[in-house]
């Protein structure tokens, strides 16, 4: 999972731009590639509630939310 965590982060610092251009509202839950990754290391570690868990690990990876937490603070 940490290296899982690691590569998305890569890959949203260098893309984040073109990931806000093609994954807007709920286009990006309707590929089959949503979710199979972290979903695929739930079960495998034998956790209950995969299904619901895989949403809430990718939460963070969200493109949008990413760069919002990014930004400078303006405090």
């Amino acid at each position: 999972m940490v290296a899982f965590y690691g590569a998305m982060v890569g890959l949203l610092e260098r893309h984040a731009h073109l990931m806000l251009a093609t994954e807007i509202g709920a286009s990006c839950f309707a590929t089959g590639a949503y979710g199979f990754g972290v979903m695929a290391l739930l079960i495998a570690a034998e956790l209950p509630a995969a299904g619901a868990l895989s949403d809430m690990v990718l939460a963070p990876l969200s493109p949008d939310l990413y760069r919002h937490q990014r930004r400078p603070s303006t405090e």
